[in-house]
């Protein structure tokens, strides 16, 4: 039976150091001036409601950054195609080959997805992508759920999901999904074994 697999980005598609601990430690300001932004204007620009390079540029000046707001665009973005989790994304296109469908479920404003997809090529490893942008709500949200099995024209028990966060997966279990912790990839290999995948 052909399987259909969601995969976060942040902590498994992609290992990188977050956002805040390497800017902080490039351009030293306190990570509360960063947390203002993140926990505020940035959780509207990841449900689709405020424009990212707009909200960024209104704090800019703050964050002691030295070019101009597409340059700090460019430096937020700068971690991701070497942060790419190879070992996975090679199990994923070997996984796609059999007939199966692998999309990625992801809380992301536009711009980052985007990048996510055209100019790190994850357009090459997915079916398509579910994102918290495009859907109006983040995950751990079961609304974000339903509005993924409804596009899928699933069951949630038919749907495989891997999250680094326990939270979503306690979330997405809870709504019917068949979710697992993502900590690593040796552990991600167990778990398909243990599924017969």
């Amino acid at each position: 039976m052909k399987k259909t697999i969601l995969y976060d980005v942040d902590g498994v598609i992609l290992n990188t150091k977050k956002f805040t601990d390497r800017y902080t430690n490039d351009y030293h300001i306190s990570p509360e001036t960063l947390l203002t932004f993140i926990e505020g204007p940035f959780y509207d620009c990841q449900i689709g409601k405020a424009d990212f390079y707009t909200e960024l540029d209104k704090v800019r000046a703050n964050w002691n950054f030295p070019g101009d707001t597409s340059d700090l665009i460019e430096y937020w973005f700068s971690d991701i195609k070497k942060g790419l989790n190879k070992e996975l994304l090679s199990s994923i296109t070997s996984f796609r080959k059999t007939g199966n469908k692998c999309f990625i479920a992801t809380n992301q404003e536009v711009n980052r997805m985007e990048y996510l997809w055209e100019t790190a090529g994850l357009n090459k490893y997915f079916d398509g992508y579910f994102v918290s942008c495009d859907v109006g709500i983040k995950k751990p949200d079961a609304k974000y759920f339903e509005y993924i099995v409804k596009k899928l024209k699933l069951s949630p028990q038919e749907v495989i999901f891997f999250d680094n966060d326990q939270r979503v997966v306690d979330a997405a279990k809870k709504f019917g999904i068949e979710a697992y912790l993502y900590t690593d990839f040796a552990g991600y290999q167990h778990i398909l074994e243990e599924l017969s995948i």
